[in-house]
């Protein structure tokens, strides 16, 4: 995967909105429960082994999953991934790139595996990789969480190689562009720990030769994204709402 940004353009605006506080991030973990709406049915993930990708059988190993139904969770053979953690680096400045751990634990709350993935935390925007491991890595076809705090609207480009395809999804040789428009359509409030939120929603679409995607962000400033919901490249849609935040 090439990230990389071609366009970056604020649309209308810049001044009715104010910068963000980037100080719940450092050394926090953000703590993620998903589903997948999936032909009507509710599932999660289940990783098979082996489940650590090592050199050049990578892509091979990350076909080791498969798609288990809320109704047969004990059923289904694996690992079945239950949360999502996101841990930030306890150093951050505002200049700079970051590695973010993507830790997935099963139901029991145990640590499966892990990766890392760049991100951008600053006073202007908040940009991350969504979770790509194994069943996750159709979220590399949808827009990132991405907000900022300076625009309205804003559009990137990603290439994206054949191995983020996959035969429940979409299968491609070499690299594919996709095109991210994003757009502030306005505040909602959620609740989150028996509190009520106020959040931004940030609608968000992609277009690429393999169809398109799309995606819903609500950003509070002072507990992150609190949800997100991505329409999958497949008709499928994965949902994920924060559980908690770990210092």
């Amino acid at each position: 995967m090439r990230p990389f940004f071609l366009l970056f353009f604020v649309s209308v605006s810049i001044s009715a909105f104010c910068q963000s506080d980037t100080s719940i991030f450092p050394g926090k973990e953000f703590v993620y429960t998903y589903s997948i709406l999936r032909d009507g049915d509710t599932c999660l993930f289940v990783f098979q082994e082996p489940i650590l990708q090592t050199g050049s059988n990578a892509r091979s190993v990350d076909a080791n999953w498969d798609f288990c139904p809320a109704g047969r969770l004990r059923k289904c053979r694996g690992e079945v991934i239950g949360t999502v953690g996101l841990r930030f680096p306890v150093s951050m400045s505002p200049d700079s790139f970051y590695y973010t751990r993507e830790i997935y634990y099963n139901l029991h709350r145990e640590k499966i595996h892990e990766s890392v993935a760049a991100s951008v935390i600053n006073p202007s925007e908040i940009w991350l990789h969504p979770p790509r491991m194994k069943g996750f890595r159709i979220l590399e076809c949808n827009p990132f969480p991405h907000i900022r705090f300076d625009s309205t609207g804003w559009s990137w480009k990603l290439e994206a190689g054949g191995e983020w395809g996959d035969k429940r999804w979409k299968i491609w040789e070499g690299t594919v562009q996709f095109q991210f428009e994003y757009q502030k359509t306005g505040e909602q409030t959620l609740f989150y720990q028996g509190r009520l939120f106020s959040c931004t929603v940030v609608e968000a679409k992609s277009d690429s030769p393999l169809g398109s995607s799309g995606a819903t962000f609500w950003y509070s400033p002072l507990a992150g994204f609190l949800k997100m919901e991505f329409r999958n490249i497949d008709g499928s849609i994965l949902t994920m709402n924060l559980l908690e935040i770990r210092s």
